[in-house]
């Protein structure tokens, strides 16, 4: 079975047939410097045809064993790692049943910081600026945002700006060698993510400016505050929705990673060196800026303890804090004041109210192969029917 996988997968890679999706991962994966831990950027769409040819697609426990197989022979064939079976299980419900994630997922001997490979899962390319927007601010969450729509928000990215923030941000943790392999030390620590999240924000505005995209900093900054702001409080104060995730409650104060994008955009404008000539000194320059601006561990707490107790209450415990103990806790009620004046101003930049919703395509045509079997024999085909689905989605 094995090798007529490879033999699948050598014919589907020869014919050079490919979604604009594919060529775009394929231009991302030539810029990923060679490491002894390789890291792997997955085309599903490709995984989709590979799933399609090897007879994967179904629930019962014979498919997902044909779909491992499939990813076996793939990171074989694509970064030449063997995966175990039980690895390549990891990889598949990002390929198959979570596919809308995503998501960088390194195997190996983790708690030691010793990778095998990282695998960075793009998000959904089935998407669209609508689609994205909702799914970055949790903006179908109503007990959070009542009926504010897409249209209401005015920071936007468009949706290959989006696309491309997504793609990176996970590359970004693969590259990481210092906070995201942290976080599988501190698995329980939520300020560890912090950290490895700051990373991977400021590495891919810094990867985007080096392709000449300079401009993000500033919206992406409004985008994660409306979700730090609003999704955060909502996190805090009902942790039961983590199903057991020890860092859902924490969500919104992870997630608050405009001071990063602030100062690395700020490199970007004013100073040479943030335009990184290669993708090693960008995960360089990205770890100097988390240094220098990501939330540190008092003020982190202070800002969870806002979200989760009320500002006036948590205030003025870290008030008495201050008092008692200036050299622990008076920066900390400075940054808190500072805090709450900012994000409540950048969250209200990042939405107009006055605005009017209007409807918008936010599914995926119906990839109806009925009729279509010449789509089944040729990836080429395929490839063109997708890209032709999602223009109908974009328009």
């Amino acid at each position: 079975m094995l090798k007529a996988l490879a033999y699948i997968l050598v014919f589907a890679g020869s014919a050079q047939a490919s979604t604009r999706m594919s060529a775009l991962v394929a231009r991302a994966q030539s810029e990923l410097p060679v490491a002894q831990s390789p890291v792997l950027i997955f085309d599903k769409d490709e995984i989709d045809w590979l799933f399609l040819q090897a007879g994967a697609l179904g629930d019962t426990e014979r498919h997902q064993a044909k779909r491992t197989e499939v990813i076996r022979a793939y990171v074989r064939e694509k970064a030449g790692v063997d995966l175990t079976d039980g690895e390549a299980g990891s990889y598949e419900p990002y390929l198959y049943a979570a596919k809308d994630s995503a998501v960088a997922l390194p195997v190996g001997d983790l708690g030691r910081k010793k990778y095998k490979m990282c695998a960075v899962f793009p998000a959904d390319p089935n998407s669209n600026q609508l689609l994205e927007i909702r799914r970055v601010l949790g903006l179908a969450n109503r007990d959070v945002y009542g009926d504010l729509g897409f249209d209401q928000v005015t920071a936007k990215l468009s949706y290959e700006e989006a696309m491309l923030f997504s793609l990176y941000h996970e590359m970004g943790h693969c590259l990481d060698k210092t906070y995201f392999p942290q976080t599988y030390v501190d698995y329980a620590d939520p300020h560890a993510q912090h950290l490895s999240e700051s990373f991977a924000e400021a590495f891919s505005l810094l990867a985007l400016a080096r392709e000449g995209k300079t401009d993000l900093g500033a919206r992406r900054a409004l985008i994660r505050t409306l979700y730090s702001w609003e999704m955060g409080k909502y996190h805090a104060t009902h942790p039961q929705g983590g199903f057991g995730s020890e860092f859902h409650a924490y969500g919104g104060v992870i997630y608050y990673l405009a001071p990063v994008l602030e100062r690395a955009q700020a490199l970007i404008e004013g100073r040479r060196e943030g335009q990184a000539s290669s993708i090693s000194s960008v995960a360089e320059l990205a770890e100097r800026i988390v240094r220098e601006g990501a939330l540190p561990p008092r003020l982190f707490q202070g800002i969870y303890s806002l979200m989760a107790e009320g500002e006036n209450e948590a205030l003025a415990r870290y008030e008495r804090y201050a008092a008692d103990h200036p050299d622990l806790f008076l920066e900390v009620y400075q940054g808190l004041l500072s805090y709450r004046s900012k994000i409540k101003e950048d969250a209200s930049r990042a939405i107009d109210v006055s605005l009017r919703t209007r409807e918008r395509s936010g599914v995926l045509a119906d990839l109806n192969l009925r009729g279509r079997c010449g789509l089944l024999e040729s990836s080429e085909k395929y490839y063109q029917y997708l890209d032709e689905l999602r223009d109908e989605l974009r328009v």
